[in-house]
């Protein structure tokens, strides 16, 4: 019975037990209801994308956050990412670097995922591209072991897109930053400079990067920091270059400030404005270089004011040389901007420029007519064009480094050559400065040439005075003469014939004034034949005929003139020759050789010498007078020269000028040999007549 009752009660307690259990299980059961409820709705509603994934790289859950980033299809997201799609094997994920860190995660690993771009726009998911950065969370169960991966992106796409925008901006800024003409400097507002274009590297002389991060001051020049004030016009600064020389610029700066308003730095555009200021300078000189060039008519003030316009202004040397009627060159001027080269300018102006030397620049300018630029002179090469080695070790003294030469020309004519050239200056020569040098050539050559014009003017009205001169005493002497005699026969026959003249001494008065009346017709005709040859109306009656015919025809005529004077007249003939020629011109040629060796040989006797020398016939005039000074050999060919400018040597100084036209339009020459002290032997060369001998 007591077992009865014992086992009932038990039987109680264990209902009781039940129905507890039961309520708190069911109680359980709706706790873990709303718990799972609570969770589904955080993960659904939870503001970044997660992504279930089981450790076999199923997907098994996304949320909202998760379908609006890829907006993948409802049915897409059902039928495919839910069912067959595997993370561990997408493409996208072995292509972007990203399946080690899945890796990591299934091995209990947190993982972050850098950004990438993953493209849900293929065919197969329908969705979009975007920038995502991921975290990778390992689920574990009690025993450690990892069932779910938890995938958490974040969308970066306006970040990216962004920080590209802003990168290749940046690019782009960069680009036209690093590629602007013109010279950009940027620095900080305590003026220490964080940005350098090239064009400025290489305006102020620096290797790139080297000016960032220092002062601002390094580039300016004493008292010229630029104004940093918005909207200000650009003004005048000068800067200083690397090697310390002022750089004179326009410079617009302006303020760089932040969208609040806080200075972030200042911008200065350089413009280098030497050049264009050179070039104004270099206006103003030429045109300046014109009216002081034609203020003087004196050849050596205008070479003089010529050289010392081009020093310091085009050069630190200046050299004149000038080319003169007998081919050879005089060097005119040498004008130097530093006075410690003083003693090199004495050496320099003993040179004088070659026409077997056109290696030389002045040469080469001069005698080619062109005008030569050299930029840079290199030392290993200055022996090849200097003139001589002593010439080569004056150019190293002088420390030229660059040089200009260009031509003097005017009416097509070259006078000479304007040599420019640079030493203790750093700069070199370019077509620009050749440009300029051209420029003030072609004035200087029109002043020289204006000069001369004027020098030779006056010599003509010089020549023209005494020729005036001359001729009036030359014309008065016989005509003086030949009064008085007529004066004595008129006289004499106006007296009974016993009183008068008996006709012998009536003969000789007659025959005095014959020879002045001769004497008058050949002046007449000498001045006539200038005129004639400078008219180009001289005239040949042309027809072949015996050199030593023609000799013994005028020495015959002229024979009781040199006897009269009392002079020895011989001729010596080794080989005769005939000649195609105008008998009468070239006896006068002859006619007026003999008269100046009777004029000018003092009394001594006179030779003719006939012969020929290859297909040319010679005939040679000498005499032993006083002889002729070198520098006067062919001026006295020139019309109203003479030998020897005396009242006592008559003649109107033309005989050798009409004698020389003679012979050239012979196809002859005519020419002279001479020194002082040894006489002078005048040849006349003509052309034999084919077959003549």
């Amino acid at each position: 019975m007591h077992d009865d009752v014992g086992h009932g009660r038990t039987a109680l307690q264990l209902e009781q037990l039940n129905a507890l259990l039961e309520a708190k299980v069911k109680s359980q059961g709706q706790l873990l209801a709303e718990t799972q409820e609570r969770l589904r709705t955080l993960f659904e509603n939870a503001p970044l994308s997660i992504q279930l994934i089981d450790v076999s790289g199923r997907t098994l859950q996304v949320n909202a956050a998760w379908r609006a980033l890829w907006l993948i299809p409802p049915d897409v997201i059902e039928n495919f990412i839910l069912r067959d799609y595997n993370v561990l094997t997408d493409p996208q994920i072995e292509k972007h670097g990203i399946l080690p860190y899945f890796l990591r995660a299934l091995r209990g690993e947190n993982s972050r995922i850098p950004a990438i771009r993953y493209d849900a726009a293929e065919p197969q998911l329908a969705g979009r591209a975007r920038w995502v950065e991921g975290n990778l969370y390992p689920v574990k169960d009690a025993a450690g072991e990892v069932r779910q991966l938890v995938l958490i992106h974040e969308d970066v796409t306006e970040r990216r897109e962004a920080q590209e925008l802003i990168l290749r901006k940046s690019a782009e800024f960069e680009a036209v930053y690093q590629h602007l003409p013109e010279p950009v400097i940027m620095t900080s507002p305590e003026r220490i400079i964080v940005l350098v274009n090239p064009a400025a590297n290489a305006l102020f002389g620096y290797a790139p990067d080297e000016l960032i991060g220092r002062p601002a001051s390094l580039l300016d020049a004493e008292g010229t920091e630029p104004e940093h004030t918005p909207g200000a016009e650009a003004r005048e600064v000068s800067y200083r270059h690397r090697s310390g020389e002022l750089i004179l610029t326009s410079t617009l700066s302006s303020v760089v400030r932040s969208a609040g308003g806080e200075v972030f730095g200042y911008v200065a555009i350089v413009r280098d404005i030497r050049e264009q200021r050179r070039e104004e300078e270099m206006r103003r000189f030429i045109s300046n270089a014109g009216d002081v060039l034609a203020s003087s008519l004196d050849p050596r003030e205008t070479l003089s004011a010529l050289a010392r316009l081009a020093v310091p202004t085009l050069g630190d040397w200046c050299l004149i040389d000038l080319l003169e009627d007998d081919g050879s060159v005089r060097r005119a001027e040498v004008v130097i901007a530093d006075p410690r080269h003083e003693l090199v300018k004495a050496k320099v102006a003993r040179f004088a420029i070659r026409k077997d030397r056109l290696e030389n620049p002045p040469a080469r300018a001069l005698f080619e007519a062109r005008p030569l630029l050299i930029p840079v002179i290199e030392r290993e090469k200055i022996g090849q064009i200097a003139l001589s080695d002593e010439h080569a070790q004056v150019i190293l003294e002088a420390e030229v480094h660059s040089m200009i030469c260009v031509p003097l020309v005017a009416r097509g004519r070259v006078l000479g050559v304007l040599s420019l050239l640079l030493a203790s200056s750093r700069r070199s020569y370019t077509e620009r400065d050749l440009s300029y040098a051209k420029q003030l050539a072609g004035k200087a050559a029109q002043a020289v040439e204006n000069s001369r014009l004027y020098e030779r003017a006056t010599e003509a009205i010089s020549a023209r005075d005494e020729f005036l001169s001359i001729c009036s005493h030359e014309l008065k002497t016989p005509l003086t003469s030949l009064k008085l005699q007529l004066e004595l026969v008129g006289r004499s026959l106006r007296k009974p014939v016993p009183a008068g003249l008996p006709a012998e001494a009536l003969n000789t008065r007659l025959g005095v004034a014959t020879r002045q009346l001769r004497r008058v017709e050949r002046l007449i005709d000498d001045m006539l034949d200038v005129s004639r040859i400078a008219t180009g109306m001289l005239t040949m009656d042309m027809a072949p005929l015996s050199v030593q015919e023609l000799v013994t025809e005028t020495v015959h005529q002229v024979s009781e003139v040199f006897q009269s004077a009392g002079v020895a007249l011989t001729v010596e003939v080794s080989e005769d020759a005939r000649v195609h020629g105008d008998r009468a011109r070239l006896a006068q040629v002859l006619d007026n050789l003999l008269a100046n060796a009777l004029k000018y040989g003092e009394g001594k006797p006179v030779r003719i010498d006939v012969g020929r020398r290859g297909d040319r016939a010679e005939l040679s005039v000498s005499d032993q007078g006083p002889g002729i000074a070198p520098r006067d050999l062919q001026r006295i060919f020139q019309r109203f020269e003479r030998a020897v400018a005396s009242r006592s040597i008559t003649g109107l100084g033309l005989g050798l000028h009409i004698s020389r036209q003679i012979a050239e339009r012979h196809g002859g020459t005519l020419d002279v040999e001479s020194e002082l002290g040894g006489g002078a032997r005048f040849t006349l060369r003509l052309p034999v007549e084919a077959g003549g001998s």
